[in-house]
């Protein structure tokens, strides 16, 4: 039984060091006696239950000791430690919450500095992508342009090629003809001073085998209107002699009429780009002095003449040798009597002479250089801006440094 309860020991859990030093000398004992000489069986039975005894003592004594933890000391508690400690800490915890808090109110300020601006970049960025939209349109407009101009540029090319073409062609086949001759056609718009009186063709009194053409009935400014452009299509040289009967009306305006004819003459300008255009002033009437009449005819010259500077090919034709110191028609070119508006057949002569001397100038022909003999025997000599007029002078100082007197100029007399 104690070999049964030592065993028990030994394989139980709650053993300790001394306990095990007592079981060891407990079993020393037992091997003594159990090893001694005749013991009888009751003596036997009474040493096992003092052993039982004695062990159940020593694990009652023993056991609950070495099963209890060590047990240690306690130090002295120090309350002003304590509460230096936690005033420490909450001072630290004040301190990291005004912290955190000024940290918070320097993190708001800068967000409210840094917001508008972000505000304005935003507004510069979408002006920026509006301005790349516009950009974009604006170079595929231009890059449209540019195929468009490509394109009329290559029919423009075609065209000057064609033309060039034909225009050789046509130097090759075509007959020659003097300088300024060719495809010569003038036609004239007069009024009854000048239509059906300018005579065209090749024999004396006319314009002359380089100057062919024709004359049609205006008589007045306002019936230019009436006229078809289309007519005159194939014309070279337009002549323009209109104006007499509206200026000498009492109502008449030189300013509106000067109007009306610079409408007239953008259309021609503008249907008949090629055509030489030739406008002559508007002649005088034989009148009284101041007359009211004259003043607007002089006018209205003013206005014509600057009408003829703003086209190129557009000239006016002076016509002041016709007018006398009044400012009216000089009555040697007059046809005299009732008739105050109508040249005679000298004034007629020198009239259309004006005209041949344009047109022969502005074509590149030659203009004789001869003495003129259609000078008024009356009224005052004319003065034209013709060779004939210098060439007349010098001869009359040549004849006086012979000696001779200024009518003498072959010596015989009168």
């Amino acid at each position: 039984m104690a070999t049964a309860f030592f065993s028990f020991m030994n394989t139980s859990g709650s053993s300790s060091p001394k306990l095990d030093m007592e079981l060891k000398r407990g079993r020393a004992d037992l091997s003594d006696v159990s090893g001694s000489a005749s013991v009888s069986s009751p003596d036997s039975k009474r040493l096992n239950m003092l052993k039982n005894e004695d062990t159940t003592s020593i694990t009652q004594q023993i056991s609950p000791v070495e099963q209890q933890p060590p047990v240690l000391p306690q130090a002295p508690v120090n309350s002003l430690f304590i509460d230096s400690v936690k005033s420490l800490i909450s001072e630290l915890s004040s301190a990291i919450d005004r912290r955190f808090d000024q940290n918070a109110e320097l993190l708001d300020s800068r967000f409210s500095a840094i917001t508008p601006r972000f505000d304005q970049l935003d507004s510069r960025l979408s002006s920026i992508e509006e301005w790349a939209g516009m950009r974009d349109e604006r170079v595929a407009e231009l890059t449209n342009k540019v195929e468009q101009l490509e394109q009329r540029n290559a029919q423009l090319e075609e065209r000057v090629r064609t033309l060039a073409e034909s225009v050789s062609a046509a130097t090759n086949t075509a007959d020659w003809a003097p300088s300024g001759t060719g495809s010569v056609n003038v036609r004239l718009l007069g009024d009854s001073n000048s239509a059906g009186k300018l005579k065209f063709g090749s024999s004396r009194g006319t314009l002359g085998q380089a100057l062919p053409g024709a004359s049609d009935f205006v008589a007045k400014i306002s019936d230019l209107v009436q006229v078809s452009l289309d007519s005159l299509a194939e014309v070279s040289d337009l002549i323009i002699a209109v104006g007499t009967n509206d200026l000498k009306s009492t109502e008449a305006n030189p300013r509106v009429l000067a109007q009306t004819m610079f409408g007239f003459l953008k259309t021609v300008n503008h249907k008949l780009p090629s055509t030489n255009v030739f406008l002559p002033g508007v002649l005088p009437t034989v009148s009284s002095e101041n007359s009211e009449t004259n003043r607007n005819i002089s006018l209205y010259n003013h206005y014509l003449k600057d009408l003829c500077s703003r086209f190129p090919r557009f000239k006016y034709i002076d016509c002041s040798m016709f007018v006398d110191q009044q400012g009216g028609l000089k009555t040697a070119f007059a046809n005299g009597g009732n008739d105050m508006i109508h040249l005679n057949a000298q004034g007629l002569k020198l009239y259309f002479s004006r005209f041949k001397f344009a047109l022969r100038t502005t074509r590149g022909l030659p203009v004789a250089n001869r003495r003129r003999r259609d000078r008024p025997t009356s009224g005052g000599a004319s003065r034209e801006d013709t060779p004939n007029r210098t060439e007349n002078v010098s001869r009359g100082a040549a004849n006086q440094s012979r000696g001779r007197g200024p009518g003498r100029g072959s010596g015989r007399g009168r």
